[in-house]
C-alpha cells in the first residue's frame, strides 16, 4: 500500500521475547496491525475506510451467495477475490468494466475454486492433471490441427500440428508455450511439466525428454526434436473419436457421386464414404457385420439392404429371425425420424418389397429346376451338390448310395423332388442315411411345392424378395436354407447376367462348413456376380470356419463388442479394444476397400462413423 519511498520495516531481534506465551505472541500481533493500520492510513488517504469497506463486503458475500462450495475455505476465498475484485472495479477510475463482466468474473473464480479441489494427490499429479484436461479442450476447440503420421504427411513447423502416430501424441515444445500453459494454473514451467508427466508414465522420450521423429513436409523428410506422450491414460473418450475421424477424412465426402457407387457410411459432420461397384470387375461385394445384440447390425443390414436396390439388380433375404418381417424393416428404416419419412418407408416397402412366408405360401421355387446341362453325367453331380449341401459329411458309400437314386431319377427323365424323396426314403436305402435324408428333405413334403424356377421367381417379384423361413426350423429349417442357397449359386452361375444380392442374419446359425454353400459362395460367388451379406453376434470358435466367413468378405463392419470379441477385432482395426467395447448403437469401424477422394480410387482402409441412413437425415452432435 506504501509507496516505496516511504516504505516502513519494523524488525526484532532474533532474541526477542524467547519466553513468550502464544497468547503474547497473538496480542503482540494485533497491537503491531494496529501501529501498521494507523501509520498506513496517516499516509494512505482513506486506508482505513478501504479495509471496512473489505471488511463488511467480505462478510455480506459470505452470508450471501447461492453458490454451493465443498467447504468453507473454498467459500472464504471465493468472498475475499470477489470483494476485492469488485472494489477495483468501481472504485479504481481506470477500471471501467460493465455490471454483466462481473457475474462472469466470478463465474470463472467460483469454477475455478471448485476445479481446484479436484486435484487430488502430488503437485505433480496435479500438474499432469491440468496438462492433460487443457490438451484434450485444446484438440476440442480446434486449437491444434491433427496430422497423421504417413510419408504423405504435410508437417509445417510452428503451425501448431498434433502428430498422431500409432498411439503416440507428438507436439512441438511450442504447442505446450502457446497453447496449454495459458490454460493452467499449477504452472508455466515446461520442464516442470514434462517431469509431472514422466512421473505418471504419460512422457515417451528418448533423449533428455525429448523423442526424435522424421516427419515429411511435402514428401521430403526432416527429423526434427519433439515431446511424445502416450494417448492411453490421457484423451478423453470423446477426443479419442474426434482424433479417428479425423484420421479417416480422406475416404469421406460431400459430393455427389455416381450411381456405381454405393454409400455404406456417415461420419458426424455429414459426409458419406463409398463401396464402388463395379459389374464388369466382378467385385467382391461380400459384406459382414459382427457386433452384440442391439448395436445395429441388423439395422445396417437392412440399410444396406436398401442401398444396393437402387442398383435395380435382384436381393434375396433368408430370414430365419424375424429380422426382416415388413414391421422390423420400418422400424429400422424409419428409426428416431417423423411422421413424413414413416409414410417414405411405407410407400418404400410397398413398391419394392415383396415377403413371401413359407409357412403361408409354400416354397418359393422348385430348387431342382435349373439349366441344366446336357450333359447327364453333369446334370447328376448338380443335382447331388444340392441334396448334400446340408450334409457335406457324408461318406463315400452315402454318397453312392444317393448318387444311384438321382441317376435313376435323370434315367426316368423326371427330376421331381417328390420322386427324389421317395427314391431317398425307400427300404433300398440304408436306415441311417434314410432317417437322415428324411428329415433334410422332409420340408418339401410338408409344404406346398412350386412349379416356378428362380427366374420366374425372380422376374416377377419386386426387387428385394424377403423369404421367411424360420417357421420350418423344427422340420429341417437349416437343411432348407442350405439347398435353396445351393440351387440360386447353381441358378446364378448361368445367369451371371445381374448381379445378386442374398442377406442371411444370425449366419453364426447356419451351415459354416468349408464344403457347404455359404462357403461355396463366398469363395466363388464372386466371379458370378454374387455378393453375400450377412451379420452374426459373435463367431463360432474353430478358427477354420472363423477364418472362412472373416476373410472372404472384402468388407467388415464391427459394431459394439466386448470381451475376446472386442480384443480380436481391435488388433485387425489397430485401435485399443476400449474403442470397440464404447461404441453407440448404429456407430462401427468398417475394414474394407473405399473411395478415397485424396487418392481418386478405391484402396483398402479402414474407416469409422454411423450407419448411412437412406431416409433419416441424422442430427450431428
Amino acid at each position: 500500500m506504501l509507496p516505496t519511498e516511504m516504505a516502513i520495516c519494523l524488525t526484532l531481534p532474533d532474541d526477542f521475547a524467547i519466553s513468550m506465551t502464544k497468547a503474547e505472541e497473538i496480542e503482540m500481533c494485533r497491537a503491531l496491525d494496529s501501529v501498521v493500520n494507523y501509520i498506513t492510513d496517516a499516509i494512505c488517504n482513506n486506508y482505513a475506510a478501504f479495509k471496512k469497506f473489505i471488511t463488511e463486503d467480505i462478510e455480506r458475500n459470505m452470508n450471501g451467495t447461492e453458490i454451493s462450495f465443498d467447504n468453507i475455505e473454498t467459500k472464504t476465498s471465493f468472498s475475499i477475490i470477489s470483494s476485492i475484485l469488485f472494489y477495483l472495479m468501481y472504485h479504481n477510475e481506470s477500471i471501467h468494466v460493465k455490471e454483466d463482466s462481473l457475474c462472469s468474473m466470478e463465474a470463472f473464480i467460483s469454477d475455478t475454486l471448485m476445479n481446484s479441489n479436484q486435484i487430488t494427490g502430488s503437485s505433480a499429479d496435479a500438474i499432469a492433471e491440468q496438462f492433460i484436461k487443457a490438451l484434450n479442450q485444446a484438440i476440442r476447440e480446434n486449437e491444434l490441427k491433427i496430422l497423421i503420421h504417413s510419408k504423405k504427411m504435410n508437417y509445417v513447423p510452428n503451425a501448431h500440428q498434433l502428430i498422431i502416430k500409432g498411439n503416440l501424441l507428438v507436439m512441438e515444445e511450442q504447442i505446450i508455450n502457446e497453447i496449454i500453459i495459458p490454460h493452467m494454473r499449477t504452472t508455466d514451467s515446461v520442464c516442470r511439466i514434462l517431469k509431472s508427466l514422466e512421473s505418471g508414465g504419460h512422457l515417451h522420450s528418448t533423449k533428455k525428454k525429448r523423442y526424435l521423429l522424421t516427419v515429411y513436409t511435402n514428401g521430403k523428410s526432416i527429423r526434427p526434436t519433439f515431446i511424445a506422450l502416450h494417448s492411453e491414460g490421457i484423451l478423453d473418450l470423446d477426443v479419442e473419436r474426434l482424433i479417428r475421424e479425423n484420421q479417416y477424412s480422406e475416404w469421406f465426402t460431400s459430393d455427389i457421386v455416381s450411381r456405381e457407387f454405393i454409400p455404406i457410411m456417415i461420419n458426424r459432420i455429414g459426409q458419406t464414404a463409398y463401396q464402388q461397384f463395379d459389374f464388369e470387375k466382378a467385385t467382391n461385394m461380400h459384406f459382414f457385420a459382427i457386433g452384440q445384440s442391439g448395436s445395429g447390425k441388423t439395422h445396417c443390414l437392412t440399410e444396406r439392404m436398401c442401398s444396393l436396390q437402387k442398383l435395380h439388380h435382384p436381393i434375396i433375404i433368408l430370414d430365419t429371425s424375424d429380422s426382416f418381417t415388413k414391421e422390423s424393416v420400418l422400424e429400422n428404416l424409419s428409426a428416431d425420424s417423423d411422421e413424413a419419412a414413416v409414410q417414405k418407408v411405407r410407400k418404400y416397402i410397398k413398391n419394392h418389397i415383396i415377403f413371401h412366408k413359407i409357412e403361408e405360401k409354400g416354397l418359393p421355387v422348385d430348387i431342382l429346376k435349373l439349366d441344366y446341362s446336357q450333359n447327364k453325367e453333369s446334370k447328376i453331380r448338380e443335382i447331388q451338390s444340392i441334396i448334400e449341401s446340408h450334409n457335406s459329411n457324408m461318406g463315400v458309400k452315402q454318397k453312392a448310395t444317393v448318387y444311384r437314386a438321382i441317376n435313376c431319377m435323370v434315367s426316368e427323365n423326371n427330376i421331381d423332388m417328390a420322386r427324389l424323396y421317395e427314391l431317398l426314403t425307400s427300404e433300398d436305402i440304408p436306415y441311417n442315411l434314410a432317417e437322415q435324408l428324411m428329415d433334410t428333405l422332409s420340408c418339401f413334403m410338408n409344404f406346398e411345392r412350386s412349379e416356378k424356377n428362380w427366374g420366374e421367381f425372380i422376374d416377377k417379384s419386386n426387387d428385394i424378395i424377403i423369404i421367411s423361413t424360420h417357421a420350418v426350423s423344427a422340420s429341417g429349417g437349416s437343411g432348407l436354407i442350405d439347398m435353396l442357397l445351393m440351387s440360386l449359386f447353381c441358378y446364378q452361375r448361368t445367369h451371371p447376367d445381374k448381379h445378386l444380392s442374398i442377406f442371411i442374419d444370425e449366419i453364426k446359425y447356419q451351415n459354416l462348413s468349408p464344403k457347404g454353400p455359404i462357403a461355396k459362395i463366398l469363395t466363388e460367388g464372386r466371379k458370378y456376380h454374387i455378393g453375400l451379406n450377412f451379420a452374426a453376434q459373435y463367431l463360432p470358435c474353430t478358427s477354420t470356419e472363423t477364418t472362412m466367413v472373416m476373410e472372404n468378405a472384402d468388407m467388415k463392419v464391427f459394431f459394439r463388442l466386448d470381451g475376446k470379441a472386442a480384443s480380436s477385432a481391435a488388433k485387425q482395426l489397430d485401435i485399443s479394444p476400449n474403442a470397440l467395447v464404447a461404441l453407440d448403437t448404429g456407430e462401427c469401424y468398417i475394414k474394407g476397400s473405399f473411395w478415397n477422394n485424396r487418392a481418386g480410387r478405391i484402396m483398402p482402409g479402414i474407416i469409422h462413423g454411423r450407419t448411412y441412413r437412406n431416409f433419416v437425415i441424422p442430427e450431428y452432435d
